[in-house]
């Protein structure tokens, strides 16, 4: 749902940065929400070319994340835009990201039992699969974009470079974060496959 108003949307403090934006926690209709705000501003910061990669990750992930619907898949709640301003708001998933939980579990030398790890590989494995069967590839699985909620399920977030598997085959540019990549990607294949 596009939003023509902010009226319902209460925006609290930014919690999180990114390389085209702020993550801030609030309230839409008195439900508990993340809001990602990408601002494209008139300063010599921005040009046309980082105008345009917000304007298409905006596109991507609001197209996307609005027709996935499964409970290991980030929920989609409404989006905003404005020429200067685009928002994704999704809801608030207490726990944050599987890079900082495993990064607390390291520095507090503790360890997994077999079967937490077997639990966050399934709810992993069943977002994928509901993904791809949707035909989408999202290019950019990690640790940083799996989201932990209040009850311990996984949810894959960050749509803001997946394609769709048709169209992903005719993409030449690599994409996503190297060490996160595909090997068919790194190899230099360049062609996604979701099946």
């Amino acid at each position: 749902m596009m939003l023509d108003d902010l009226s319902s949307l209460f925006l609290g403090p930014s919690f999180a940065r990114g390389a085209h934006g702020e993550l801030h926690r609030g309230t839409y209709k008195d439900d508990s929400v993340a809001v990602r705000m990408s601002q494209i501003l008139d300063d010599y910061h921005n040009n046309l070319d980082s105008a345009d990669k917000i304007q298409k990750q905006f596109d991507r992930e609001f197209t996307f994340l609005s027709r996935l619907h499964h409970p290991n898949v980030l929920k989609f709640v409404a989006a905003y835009k404005q020429p200067q301003t685009f928002m994704i708001i999704t809801e608030y998933v207490s726990r944050g990201s599987l890079r900082s939980y495993l990064n607390k579990i390291e520095c507090n030398h503790e360890l997994l039992s077999l079967k937490i790890v077997i639990a966050m590989a399934l709810d992993i494995a069943r977002g994928m699969g509901y993904i791809h069967s949707q035909g989408i590839v999202h290019r950019d699985l990690k640790p940083d974009n799996i989201l932990i909620s209040k009850d311990f399920h996984l949810k894959v977030a960050d749509f803001g470079l997946a394609c769709e598997e048709s169209q992903c085959r005719r993409l030449t540019d690599i994409t996503g974060t190297y060490r996160w990549m595909a090997p068919e990607m790194v190899n230099g294949r360049k062609s996604y496959n979701c099946m």
